[in-house]
């Protein structure tokens, strides 16, 4: 972090200022290498003036998940906005999880905030836990919505594996691609060019590809459970 002239905060933007600056931080940074004392330097106030808004690294991060899944959030409510409003609800699935993969590509290390870093239950406020289910309500909803389109409703049973399916899927599509597992998978030979992020165009259909194969089982699943019925 590049440390800036000395600033005067009053008591009520220091906290914000900490936020902002760890952000920024992170845009670069992994996790590991953010700390108070280091903000303290960046910001040029003391570590005690630190300290006196957040207790430890564990609150700093606290802070920062919660608005990091706010900010998810906000990404997944936007792709569904950019639609339009006669939009089927595997539309919206495949926006959603477009949405979701983007935003770990574009902010790795704050994803790493939200789905890496495991703190202690005890120290998970309430506010990162109403954050935190916004993202996963909206793709669960979506699923609901894509369920109701086959003729059929879905049970709370139904509706949390359908969403833990297709979160597995899009969530686990991102991490390939965020460690770079997908491109040392290319480099050896294993799969072809047009997976790589050097081929944009093509490694997106390539994504759609994989998101219609989770779309379309789900659809066969309600059928199945109908049948049964």
């Amino acid at each position: 972090m590049n440390q800036v002239k000395k600033a005067n905060y009053h008591h009520g933007n220091l906290r914000q200022a900490l936020l902002e600056t760890a952000l920024e931080a992170l845009a670069s940074e992994s996790l590991d290498k953010l700390s108070l004392r280091g903000l303290a330097k960046t910001l040029g106030v003391t570590p005690t003036a630190v300290y006196g808004h957040f207790s430890d690294k564990t609150a700093l991060l606290m802070e920062l998940r919660t608005l990091g899944f706010a900010q998810l959030s906000d990404t997944m409510a936007e792709s569904l906005e950019a639609l339009p409003a006669n939009s089927r609800a595997e539309d919206k699935v495949k926006a959603l999880g477009h949405a979701y993969m983007h935003f770990a590509l574009e902010k790795p290390h704050l994803f790493d905030t939200l789905f890496s870093w495991n703190p202690d239950f005890e120290r998970i406020t309430p506010e990162c836990i109403e954050a935190g289910v916004c993202s996963e309500s909206m793709l669960r909803d979506t699923l609901i919505e894509l369920i109701r389109e086959q003729g059929a409703e879905a049970t709370e049973y139904q509706a949390s594996v359908a969403s833990f399916s297709a979160w597995s899927l899009v969530h686990g599509i991102s991490t390939l691609l965020k460690t770079g597992s997908v491109e040392g998978a290319i480099y050896c030979d294993n799969w072809p060019e047009t997976f790589s992020s050097r081929h944009p165009e093509s490694q997106a259909r390539v994504i759609d590809h994989l998101l219609t194969i989770e779309i379309e089982g789900l659809k066969v699943a309600v059928t199945k459970c109908q049948e049964a019925d």
